[in-house]
Parts: C-alpha cells; sequence; structure tokens
C-alpha cells in the first residue's frame, strides 16, 4: 500500500503519495480542495517529485507537474500562469523532501513493498517466457532429430 498523507504547504493543503521506489505525487484532491498560489486564484495541481542523489525530491522534467486554474472553462486556457508554475516548483519540492524525511521509516517501507512488487513482476514475466520457450525447445529437438535421421540417409 502506498504511504498517503495530509501536508500544509503556504498554498493550503495537498495530499502526498510515496509510492516507492523514490517517486512522490503531490496533488489537490476533492478532500484538500484546491490551492491558491495568489490569493483569490484557486488551483489543482498534480506534481511527480523523484529523489535525486543528494536525496532531494525534485521533478524530472517541466512536464510532470500539472497546474490548472480550477474553474477554466476553456481547455487552451486552463494552466496557471508561469509565475504561479515557478512559486510551486521553489516552494513545494523542499516541503515535500523534508516531510518525507520525516516519514522515513514509511517510506522505506514502501520502498520494500515496491522491490517485492517489482520482483513478483519479473518472476512472472520470467515464467510466461518459459512458458513460451518450452514448446519452442521441443519443436527444436523435434527438428534436430529430422535432420539427424535425414542426414543418416544421405
Amino acid at each position: 500500500m502506498h504511504f498517503i498523507s495530509c501536508l500544509q504547504t503556504p498554498f493550503g493543503p495537498v495530499q502526498v503519495a510515496y509510492t516507492g521506489g523514490g517517486h512522490a505525487c503531490v496533488m489537490t484532491t476533492p478532500e484538500t480542495g484546491p490551492i491558491e498560489v495568489r490569493k483569490g486564484s484557486p488551483v489543482t495541481l498534480n506534481l511527480h517529485l523523484y529523489r535525486d542523489e543528494a536525496g532531494q525530491f525534485v521533478p524530472k522534467a517541466p512536464a510532470d507537474m500539472i497546474l490548472s486554474k480550477y474553474n477554466w472553462t476553456d481547455f487552451n486556457k486552463r494552466d496557471a500562469a508561469p509565475t504561479y508554475r515557478e512559486k510551486v516548483l521553489s516552494t513545494l519540492p523542499p516541503l515535500v523532501t523534508e516531510f518525507l524525511n520525516e516519514h522515513a521509516a514509511k517510506c522505506s517501507s514502501e520502498d520494500v513493498e515496491d522491490l517485492q512488487r517489482k520482483i513478483r513482476y519479473a518472476q512472472k514475466g520470467i515464467a510466461e517466457a518459459e512458458a513460451k520457450l518450452t514448446p519452442l525447445r521441443e519443436d527444436l529437438t523435434r527438428l534436430e532429430g529430422l535432420l539427424r535421421e535425414a542426414e543418416t540417409k544421405v
């Protein structure tokens, strides 16, 4: 199970979901409501952060964050202002890093569960590959037998 908790930020509450493997998703939900980067301008947030080599949670790419006006009516005009994006990206990653460091045991537990899930998926993939190989090996053995038989007749 993922570690999910509410984090109070200068913009309002957000949910932080640590899913293991150094990945966290920071989002607004119906329970938290929108956040306000600027008073009177509510926005929704979906931000993916990844633990870097220094242990900080940072986005990998600009596309890792969706920051939308809360009451947008035109899809092409839903994105929040670039200044809002800059403010969120300068404020939230350090807060999330501190928050997750305070919950290191829960994050470590999720890392273990994440690795166990990945091992199960790998084992399943190997089993499926072996199931596909068995008939091929049998066919190869049959063909090699036919080849030996054919060579003795030459």
